[in-house]
């Protein structure tokens, strides 16, 4: 079925949009949107919920800093907000899946809170992004997905949740500045080659969990602790 694309010109809109079966999907900026420093993403436009941000749809967006996404926003699709250099705080208030490369090369992003949940956050979300916490993110998913936080330069310390079950290949590639990262035994497999060129990594976890077989096999210095 043709979706019906509508894009709004009038100079006190932000958004282009496409409409079908009573569901928008955000598609990009008018003019007078790309002007905008915070865009706080509609739940409704003329009477239909705004379920999905599309397809590089901010894509390079340079005056972005701030970003709002409701909970009735279901998919942030591939790309969406790649290359937003100056885009610093995103606010998601719902589990929402969060596809390929959607935040890749925002190196200014400071703080992403989202909702505790079942959020499905696929492959490089925050590859080459300015994150440095990423403890929140983590609460709302049970995979870290492949190349995730590659090259996320800024991340020192990470406490991976009880939630999480499965760490996937290069989710911590390249991270320079990774010293210490507890991983808890809910954690039942980790991918080879996690944790690529980060030489001063110590991994702490709990005496007999996959984890410190990893570091093991894998040649990685780690300290049990028995409160994990």
């Amino acid at each position: 079925l043709l979706a019906i694309v509508v894009f709004v010109m009038h100079k006190k809109e932000i958004y282009t949009y496409a409409a079908e079966h009573n569901e928008v999907t955000i598609t990009g900026l008018t003019d007078y949107g790309k002007k905008q420093m915070k865009l706080i993403i509609p739940d409704h436009i003329k009477g239909h919920a705004v379920t999905s941000i599309g397809f590089h749809a901010f894509v390079d967006c340079k005056n972005v800093q701030e970003v709002q996404i409701p909970a009735t926003v279901k998919l942030i699709d591939a790309g969406a907000f790649s290359d937003c250099k100056n885009l610093k705080i995103v606010n998601i208030l719902g589990e929402t899946d969060i596809a390929n490369g959607a935040f890749e090369g925002c190196e200014s992003l400071v703080e992403f809170h989202i909702v505790e949940g079942q959020s499905n956050i696929q492959s490089s979300c925050f590859y080459d992004s300015g994150l440095s916490n990423i403890n929140e993110i983590l609460k709302s998913t049970d995979v870290i997905s492949d190349c995730m936080f590659l090259e996320c330069v800024n991340i020192q310390e990470v406490v991976v949740p009880g939630n999480v079950r499965k760490i996937q290949y290069n989710a911590f590639g390249y991270c320079y500045s990774l010293k210490e990262i507890v991983i808890p035994d809910s954690v039942e497999e980790l991918e080879d080659g996690i944790f690529w060129s980060n030489d001063d990594l110590t991994i702490i976890t709990s005496s007999g969990s996959k984890a410190e077989q990893y570091a093991i096999d894998h040649d990685i210095p780690y300290e049990i602790r028995d409160d994990l």
